[in-house]
């Protein structure tokens, strides 16, 4: 694949940053412009090498790039885009980094001018550590890349960003938006609810509540993991896929009152079937 000449990346956070990070580890771009409104997240970017230029200033960032990649808040990606889609070259492939598909994807293709193609995207990367500090050129190996084309999206277009993310060492999948949203409603959006709801169980239980958090050990601690991530992001994330989330939510609780009614009977071997059918599935995702 050809060597891209620019790539433009506006929001210098965990992702952005581990974008230009593992861009220029491969040298997969001639050049990598950061965008950020915070002049210090912009100089430690640079400090970090996931960037050779930098501006607080998006459409002069972005007026020459090849492809930009949109890494802000999902709240406010619909918006940046509005802002950089007027001015940038035609040619330029313009994707978001949001985990939420369907709301952008809709938003965001009448406002793209022609010759200028918007591919929805989504790195299914991450950790509980947010900013600029916790980025790494590592974060996207062996994790899924998600690319959220419509029946209007220019093939060449999504080939060449196909290919620049290919090299990323990530698991490609390209796939509607709308079965994104639910996917990741029920592997992403759900767990973080869950995690959510658990902790706040034990801090909203009058009784015994000190001794449960002084006992809480890896079992809690890895089931809750997420529940310490970006708050921000969280609520994003319940706001703009909404629907898929109450879906899967609706779906979660019937299984937990499931298991409720079993614990209720006090039936063992009916437990027993409960608990291995879930062993099975995590077990077989996971196995080695």
């Amino acid at each position: 694949m050809e060597k891209i000449k620019t790539v433009a990346i506006i929001g210098m956070g965990l992702i952005g940053g581990s974008l230009g990070m593992a861009i220029k580890n491969k040298d997969l771009a001639e050049k990598v412009v950061g965008v950020s409104r915070n002049i210090d997240h912009l100089k430690e970017a640079k400090e970090k090498e996931a960037l050779d230029e930098y501006s607080i200033d998006p459409i002069e960032a972005t007026k020459d790039a090849d492809i930009v990649f949109v890494s802000t808040p999902i709240a406010a990606i619909a918006p940046t885009i509005k802002t950089v889609c007027p001015t940038v070259k035609k040619g330029c492939i313009i994707t978001d980094v949001g985990s939420s598909k369907a709301e952008i994807v809709s938003q965001i293709e009448g406002l793209v001018p022609d010759g200028v193609v918007f591919i929805g995207g989504h790195p299914m990367a991450g950790s509980e550590r947010s900013g600029i500090t916790a980025a790494t050129k590592f974060l996207f190996e062996g994790t899924n890349y998600i690319l959220t084309p419509t029946s209007k999206t220019d093939k060449e277009a999504l080939k060449r960003l196909s290919g620049l993310i290919g090299q990323l060492d990530v698991k490609l999948s390209v796939i509607p938006a709308a079965v994104h949203d639910l996917a990741v409603a029920g592997i992403s959006h759900m767990p973080l609810a869950v995690a959510v709801a658990l902790v706040n169980t034990v801090c909203d239980t009058k009784e015994a509540k000190d001794v449960m958090l002084e006992l809480a050990s890896s079992g809690f601690r890895d089931t809750t993991r997420i529940a310490a991530g970006n708050v921000e992001m969280g609520r994003d994330m319940f706001s703009t896929n909404k629907k898929a989330v109450l879906r899967m939510l609706r779906e979660f609780k019937a299984s937990l009152e499931k298991l409720e009614r079993l614990i209720e009977e006090g039936d063992p071997a009916k437990i027993s079937a409960e608990l291995e059918k879930a062993k099975k599935l995590r077990t077989d995702m996971y196995a080695a």
